[in-house]
């Protein structure tokens, strides 16, 4: 059997809501940071966070991957469609 982890997931708000209700939260123990346009400065931080604490030797290995664009945020996913 494979045991998958995420770190974090940025969801909609409403699944982020149900997930943050009692009694589930306190039923689920999934360890993963969860954010959704509701908590955005949180989500900002923690991708800084992760960012400054990358060595120089891992940002050349993941634009080697990626691309050299590949840090340039993609600020779409903040807008609100109606």
């Amino acid at each position: 059997m494979y045991t998958l982890h995420c770190d974090a997931m940025f969801i909609d708000n409403e699944c982020r809501n149900i997930l943050s209700e009692k009694p589930l939260c306190d039923d689920i123990k999934y360890g993963t940071k969860v954010f959704s346009l509701s908590n955005k400065k949180e989500f900002l931080k923690y991708l800084n966070e992760i960012r400054q604490s990358a060595s120089e030797e891992h940002i050349k290995a993941v634009e080697e991957v990626y691309g050299p664009n590949c840090a340039k945020p993609y600020w779409g996913i903040f807008k609100q469609e109606l």
